[in-house]
């Protein structure tokens, strides 16, 4: 039997099946403590992005997100928006009639927990009270963000380098037009932008033991998102920084 041809990126993208979408809108369906979400995406089949949803930052944003999860929501949708150096953006679904079916907005957290740093995502609106599905990822640390609402409720904690090979399909800084995809869905922006990125699969796990209360903000090296910091080198970290204050501390007194 002659060997099968393996099925190019534009293949795999044409055939991309999100999967069944029978979650329905609960909002009694509330998000776990801490949860991980694993993209695959056609920009490296071979790193997955990790991402860590803490509820405590955003419980509204992280309830909303679980529920897009479980209802494979973010299967085969497409990056349309990247904007190198600031965000990237995606959440408008494959299939128009999975983008209308949860197209209506959810309240605003109240404050921020966690600033917009390296590798939070938050979701994108137009305005107070303008949450839907829409999400983007930090490429900096946006903190003028912060102010305007925006709410973090994941940080990237794994395959960070991935999202810097998303293709930026247009050089306009708002992305590929919203409305189109919308309305048509990948069959539009697959024509229109063949070189386009998008997540071929997601995976989530529930992260049992909620003792780690690690959730400080992400680092602002990308290398320290994949990179956890040995115990011993953050003692020494610790003391250093205790021995800086307290020279600090005397340069003040005797001044």
């Amino acid at each position: 039997m002659a060997a099968q041809p393996l099925l190019s990126f534009a293949d795999e993208k044409q055939n991309c099946v999100p999967g069944l979408h029978n979650v329905t809108d609960d909002t009694h369906r509330i998000a776990p403590p801490r949860f991980t979400v694993s993209w695959e995406t056609t920009a490296d089949p071979e790193v997955d992005i990790v991402i860590e949803v803490i509820r405590e930052w955003s419980p509204i944003g992280a309830d909303r997100f679980y529920q897009l999860v479980l209802d494979n929501f973010y299967n085969c949708a497409t990056f349309f928006r990247v904007v190198p150096g600031f965000v990237i953006q995606f959440g408008l679904a494959a299939e128009p009639e999975e983008t209308a079916k949860w197209d209506h907005a959810i309240v605003d957290d109240t404050y921020n927990v966690q600033s917009n740093k390296l590798g939070t995502l938050s979701f994108a609106m137009a305005g107070p009270g303008t949450r839907t599905s829409q999400i983007f990822v930090n490429l900096a640390d946006n903190t003028n963000l912060d102010s305007q609402g925006f709410t973090p409720f994941a940080r990237t904690i794994a395959g960070s380098s991935v999202w810097h090979e998303i293709y930026n399909p247009t050089k306009e800084s708002g992305g590929a037009s919203q409305g189109k995809l919308t309305r048509e869905g990948n069959k539009w922006i697959l024509a229109e932008f063949p070189d386009i990125d998008l997540i071929l699969s997601t995976s989530y796990e529930i992260i049992e033991n909620d003792d780690d209360t690690n959730d400080t903000p992400v680092p602002a090296s990308e290398a320290a998102l994949d990179t956890p910091v040995p115990t011993a080198s953050r003692n020494l970290q610790l003391v250093l920084c205790a021995l800086e204050v307290s020279v600090l501390l005397l340069l003040i007194k005797f001044y």
